[in-house]
């Protein structure tokens, strides 16, 4: 079992719905290519990384390979860039 999980950098491609709380991700990776994965739970209301898989998204994931052909998604990696709200600075207008 070990060696089965690897952490990448993906952008999502495309997001599908699978059952009643999963989704299937086609995801690009530089490492990998194209790789489709399940994202098991992420429908759900309480789902912590669910919008964060939307298609055109950047973000760091932690994968398992099984036996079939989609991977799994099991973590997100937390980066020093994800979660953090851009600061905005109003300029004042002089007229």
């Amino acid at each position: 079992m070990a060696g089965r999980a690897y952490s990448t950098e993906a952008v999502v491609l495309r997001s599908m719905r699978l059952g009643e709380a999963d989704r299937v991700l086609h995801l690009y990776t530089e490492a990998h290519g194209r790789v489709g994965a399940v994202a098991k739970g992420v429908r759900k209301t309480m789902s912590r990384f669910g919008a964060r898989l939307e298609p055109l998204s950047h973000v760091d994931l932690v994968l398992h390979r099984g036996r079939g052909e989609l991977q799994t998604v099991t973590a997100r990696n937390s980066s020093g860039r994800t979660g953090r709200r851009a600061r905005t600075t109003t300029a004042s207008r002089s007229g």
